[in-house]
Order: C-alpha cells, then sequence, then structure tokens
C-alpha cells in the first residue's frame, strides 16, 4: 500500500464522516421545543453520578 493510498482512504473516510455527522444532525432543524422532561435528563445523569469516571 503506498504513502497515496492511504491518504487518500484517511480522505475519504474523514470525508464520510462528516457526511454521516451532517446526516445525523438534520433532525435538530426540525424540533421547535423540547420537552421539560427530555432537557432535564442530563441534570438526572449528573446527579446519579453516571458521568463521574468521565468528568
Amino acid at each position: 500500500m503506498t504513502n497515496e493510498t492511504i491518504i487518500l482512504y484517511g480522505f475519504l473516510a474523514s470525508l464520510a464522516a462528516g457526511h454521516i455527522t451532517g446526516v445525523g444532525a438534520i433532525p435538530t432543524l426540525f424540533i421547535k421545543k423540547i420537552s421539560p422532561k427530555f432537557e432535564d435528563t442530563s441534570e438526572r445523569l449528573f446527579k446519579k453520578n453516571i458521568y463521574k469516571s468521565v468528568f
């Protein structure tokens, strides 16, 4: 495998990841209001120390 091939594969993989991220973000354009229950989810997780090992 040549250096050019490795660079090409890396470029294509990065491009694909960017496009997939963009496609995954599309639904956020159509959400007008997030429910208070959903907004409270992350606060509940922090209170339970689920993320303690990460943060």
